[in-house]
């Protein structure tokens, strides 16, 4: 997944839909054996990310889950009371950030 996301996702991230593209990030950074190098991955995208606030919302509540993972609690929680008050300040957030 990680050789097919490199090849042709990733160069795709302006024709994709925003969301669509973040899902596919998420599920290719499922593939790291290594959690820090997932949460590097998905801080790479989110800045190519930047300007779709959605799909920033859900990179980063994908790297709340790794840090979770890690047993960072306290930064697991700061991520999503962070993503929580943009969500909540926000207007027109896309439904697949709410079930995430």
């Amino acid at each position: 997944m990680l050789v097919l996301y490199e090849s042709l996702v990733k160069g795709l991230t302006h024709k994709l839909n925003p969301i669509k593209y973040a899902l596919l990030t998420i599920l290719a950074s499922r593939q790291h054996a290594n959690i820090d190098l997932s949460i590097e991955f998905l801080d790479e995208a989110k800045v190519r990310l930047e300007s779709y606030k959605d799909a920033v919302y859900l990179c980063r509540i994908a790297q709340a889950e790794k840090k979770l993972n890690l047993g960072m609690h306290h930064d697991c929680l700061q991520i999503l009371n962070e993503v929580k008050g943009q969500v909540e300040s926000g207007s027109d957030v896309d439904a697949k950030v709410y079930a995430s």
